[in-house]
């Protein structure tokens, strides 16, 4: 009787640990895979050298607060979008901007654009490390108003048209991806952004965190 209750023990595991070895996630994502997800990022770029060449200046800050879409073509290469406010002060200034007599005002030279930006960007979870991850792909820039016109609006003190034209940024990325197989969840990555603008191209470097990213469909 006890070989036979033994054997039926030894049998519940073996088909437990069977139907747990068929019902695991192989991957962190699979193929058709959807995730929507929330975002919060910040950027800035200073150049220290400038700051010993006065007054040649240049520097960008920025943030991001929107919501991002992907999905997995494999279970290793997503492609994003979505809609982000990114509110961003950039000034870039140069000597030959002015002639010697002429006294430098820096508001002169500032951008202070609140923009609609859409990413397109691809991404990948390397294989085998699946938690790695990275990225690459173009955000377009859409100025909707200057926050310098703003503050005028507040403070009645005359403010220079800083909204700027339509610009393209170039995020790289390169983080962590903690999303749960199942349900969903945070990633977080390091984001060097090539910026074109009017006056020339800034590099900020930033974070971006993915509050949480959830599965769609699933």
């Amino acid at each position: 009787m006890k070989k036979i209750i033994g054997f039926l023990v030894m049998a519940c595991v073996l088909f437990t640990a069977v139907f747990a070895q068929e019902e695991a996630p192989k991957h962190r994502h699979e193929p058709l895979d959807m995730l929507l997800g929330i975002n919060l990022g910040a950027s800035i770029f200073l150049n220290i050298r400038d700051l010993l060449v006065a007054p040649k200046i240049s520097y960008l800050a920025s943030t991001d607060f929107g919501l991002t879409y992907d999905f997995y073509f494999f279970n290793w290469l997503s492609a994003t979008t979505g809609l982000f406010l990114h509110p961003q002060v950039v000034a870039i200034y140069k000597p030959e901007y002015e002639t010697i007599n002429r006294e430098f005002d820096l508001m002169d030279y500032m951008q202070t654009p609140l923009c609609l930006t859409i990413p397109l960007q691809a991404h990948i979870n390397v294989p085998r490390v699946e938690w790695l991850y990275l990225g690459a792909g173009v955000n377009l820039n859409i100025p909707i108003t200057s926050m310098l016109e703003e503050v005028e609006k507040v403070s009645g003190v005359d403010m220079p048209d800083s909204k700027g034209e339509f610009f393209v940024s170039v995020p790289i990325d390169f983080g962590f991806d903690m999303t749960d197989s199942r349900r969903g969840g945070v990633r977080f990555f390091f984001r060097l952004t090539p910026t074109f603008l009017e006056q020339g191209t800034l590099f900020p470097i930033g974070v971006m965190w993915q509050i949480y990213n959830f599965r769609i469909g699933n």
